[in-house]
């Protein structure tokens, strides 16, 4: 398994927080739309990590926020497949985070080159 290392105080940005929020919401809106198809259909949703954390109210962002540094210092008392689960969604949220970051800058960076150019336009 490679080794990942997450930016300190990632966790902590409002970004990270916003992928976060909106990868739960993601799999709210899944299973509501699985639970209604079954349902259709006379059948029941077969149990996994995700549909037990989610069953038992633990897919929240504090509760992964929480869990997550117990996971990686190997003193979580959750399932296996519920911790990778989680390290899934906090990756994913944080890989998302730093593309919107690493955007951002660009868009800074590219907003003074034009301003530089403007400049010298102005100047010739």
């Amino acid at each position: 398994m490679t080794n990942v290392v997450l930016e300190q105080g990632l966790t902590e940005d409002p970004k990270f927080t916003e992928q976060l929020n909106g990868i739960i919401g993601e799999f709210n809106k899944e299973l509501e739309q699985a639970k209604k198809a079954s349902k259709e259909k006379g059948r029941e949703l077969k149990a996994s990590p995700l549909l037990n954390l989610m069953k038992q109210k633990k897919l929240t962002a504090d509760f992964i926020r929480s869990e997550f540094p117990k996971i990686c210092d190997k003193k979580s008392e959750l399932p296996a497949s519920q911790r990778e689960v989680i390290k899934s969604i906090v990756f994913n949220a944080a890989q998302r985070a730093v593309i919107l970051k690493n955007a951002e800058r660009a868009e800074k960076i590219a907003e003074k080159a034009n301003e530089k150019v403007a400049e010298q336009e102005a100047k010739e």
